[in-house]
């Protein structure tokens, strides 16, 4: 039934500003979805009505170091994002993808999201549907590159749900904002504070398990990292160092906090092509869990 309720909003809003809009050649536009810059394929040109596209290849080849066996994985992940602006104060936002899998376990993967944002001050705005939770927001939108190519430590912050959240602008520099999810049934009540573009902290506490986690990002050009705390579970970093011409070096680990062992490692380097219409992410890893060398391939329109 929610996926009909979805699809029949889709029809109704596309029917309301049928006149408004005219389909145009399709071009990269950034914008704001999840509370944050993203880069999105337009299919649009209205001031009203944003639509974009995402599709990608995601491959992975994984060549262990101390026996003779190679293994390979791929994916390809397709997706839609929708916002609506029928008055300056309201928005209805929405998105949806399918990811094909090569795992035979988890062959296919699909995520939905619909919510309503009112702004009746330019300071103050309120979010209530199936979205992101607060903390999410400081993980990439699954339906673009980063998405697809997620880190194990961006992973471990908590996911989205059906809620509401609220985001105040103090200043230009400062902002708050807090929200609540519903989570196997119980709420999850979670709060943040940002400076700029630089730095967001996050907390988080789920009534269903009695945890507390908490999220810190960094994002000191050309280095930016995340630090992910859950409690008595997992302690995580990803850090990424932005070299001169598209490279990047990167590393991702996590620590168990119940067996105190290391449980995640892995270092590595990328290469970014941006091209007009595909773009290309590159590169080989070394995964110390596995001992082995990982080699990636993501590309994407």
């Amino acid at each position: 039934m929610k996926k009909i309720m979805i699809i029949i909003a889709f029809i109704a809003i596309s029917m309301g500003a049928s006149a408004q809009i005219a389909i145009y050649p399709l071009k990269k536009d950034i914008v704001q979805i999840n509370g944050k810059d993203t880069t999105i394929i337009s299919v649009t040109d209205s001031t009203t009505l944003t639509v974009g596209v995402y599709a990608g290849m995601f491959a992975g080849v994984e060549v262990p170091v101390d026996r003779i066996k190679t293994s390979g994985y791929d994916n390809f992940l397709t997706g839609i994002s929708m916002s609506y602006s029928p008055t300056k104060w309201l928005s209805i936002n929405s998105w949806a993808g399918i990811q094909l899998n090569s795992d035979t376990t988890t062959p296919i993967a699909h995520a939905e999201r619909f919510w309503f944002k009112l702004q009746p001050i330019k300071q103050l705005s309120i979010e209530v549907g199936t979205m992101a939770s607060i903390p999410t927001e400081q993980r990439p939108l699954w339906i673009t590159g980063p998405g697809q190519f997620e880190t194990s430590t961006s992973r471990q912050i908590a996911g989205g749900g059906i809620g509401a959240k609220v985001k105040y602008q103090i200043n230009k520099n400062w902002g708050i904002a807090a929200g609540v999810v519903e989570r196997n049934q119980r709420p999850e009540y979670s709060a943040r504070c940002n400076y700029k573009k630089v730095m967001t902290l996050s907390g988080w506490y789920s009534q269903w398990d009695n945890s507390f986690g908490s999220a810190l990002s960094l994002n000191f050009k050309p280095l930016s990292t995340t630090l992910v705390w859950n409690q008595d579970k997992r302690i995580s970093n990803a850090t990424v160092f932005n070299l001169p011409k598209g490279w990047s070096i990167y590393s991702d680990m996590g620590y168990d906090l119940q067996t105190n062992k290391i449980i995640r490692g892995e270092w590595g380097i990328l290469k970014f092509f941006d091209g007009k219409w595909i773009d290309v992410l590159t590169g080989p890893g070394w995964n110390n869990d596995n001992k082995a060398l990982e080699f990636y391939c993501l590309i994407t329109l």
